[in-house]
């Protein structure tokens, strides 16, 4: 069971576990779509729809997290995202559900973080 205020960087779901990485970097309150995929690349946390289909499969696993976060998934391609679209995961209601985010405009907080499996 996680504390009250506790920062949480990472969480383990069956045999995997995962590092939360902001997408926003010190001094930033927002990126852009444009950035999330050029900045996924740079960093190497380009998951996709197996860790995705993994989470939501196992998401009664997933530690109750503090500030919702939203997990960006820039490599989980399909129909879903055939027009650039970026796959997210979040809780609402004690539910973890994918979207597609295919706004461009839109701009990304330091509510979205990147996930890399750890070894």
């Amino acid at each position: 069971m996680l504390e009250k205020n506790e920062i949480v960087t990472g969480f383990t779901v069956g045999d995997r576990s995962y590092e939360m990485i902001p997408i926003c970097r010190d001094g930033e309150k927002h990126v852009t779509f444009g950035t999330i995929r050029m900045r996924a690349r740079e960093i190497q946390v380009s998951l996709g729809d197996d860790d995705g289909r993994y989470l939501l499969d196992k998401q009664h696993l997933i530690p109750v997290l503090k500030d919702k976060p939203i997990f960006v998934f820039t490599e989980w391609f399909g129909h879903e995202v055939s027009i650039g679209g970026i796959a997210c995961i979040s809780e609402h209601a004690g539910r973890w559900n994918v979207y597609f985010n295919r706004n461009r405009d839109n701009v990304w907080n330091n509510q979205h973080y990147f996930l890399r499996r750890k070894k």
